[in-house]
């Protein structure tokens, strides 16, 4: 052959060479590096997945926590002004009782509803908030709790100032009924006393009856 056959056949079985088939363990090894690289790929997309779903979740429980401090902020700011709107009675049972009475009394009406608020806001908070709902699972008559609303922590992880602010407005109003009903017919100190009674043992001894969770005519009595 001369020359350039040479370099001509040389070309032929370099390129044959190329072209020939590769071989089992050749076939294997790619195998093998295209499998780990998958593998790869997968693991990292299971990382990947893994952290969405913590973030998810981390931002549910953020969103959770959130509507559960609104839903407790719209639920209390309700009882608060409920308890205002039944607190107002007072205004409107001075002025019944200012007008169904003689001028000369006016005053001594509007001071002893003035008092309603003052004793009875004594007797509902050593007394009267205890006898109607503290906890005594054995005793049907009456609370024996939260006397002086104490333990505070207790007392604010269970009911929480609105709701004794609730129950107290209805405790006024109560012994307001009282004060028109006996009008010009006792004095201040006789008013004063049956206000401490009436806030501080009457009133509350029935509402642990019906109201409170032990009470023996109680609907949410659990027995």
């Amino acid at each position: 052959f001369s020359v350039k056959n040479r370099g001509a056949a040389r070309g032929n079985t370099e390129a044959m060479a190329e072209e020939a088939p590769l071989s089992f363990s050749q076939i294997m090894s790619e195998l093998r590096s295209n499998n780990m690289s998958l593998v790869t790929d997968i693991e990292d997309w299971k990382a990947s997945l893994h952290l969405l779903v913590d973030a998810l979740e981390s931002d549910w429980t953020e969103f959770e926590a959130r509507s559960s401090l609104i839903s407790t902020g719209i639920d209390t700011s309700w009882v608060i002004l409920s308890a205002a709107l039944v607190f107002l009675m007072q205004a409107g049972f001075s002025l019944v009782e200012s007008g169904s009475t003689r001028t000369t009394s006016m005053k001594s009406v509007l001071l002893k509803n003035i008092l309603d608020f003052i004793v009875g806001a004594v007797a509902f908070t050593s007394l009267g908030f205890a006898f109607a709902y503290g906890e005594a699972p054995h005793n049907v008559f009456i609370g024996l709790e939260y006397f002086c609303l104490y333990p505070h922590e207790k007392f604010l992880e269970n009911q929480g100032w609105a709701f004794f602010w609730f129950q107290f407005s209805f405790a006024a109003t109560t012994s307001t009924i009282i004060g028109g009903a006996v009008a010009e017919r006792v004095k201040f100190w006789v008013f004063a006393v049956l206000n401490i009674v009436m806030q501080g043992f009457i009133y509350p001894v029935v509402v642990h009856w019906i109201w409170s969770s032990t009470g023996w005519l109680s609907p949410f009595r659990a027995e």
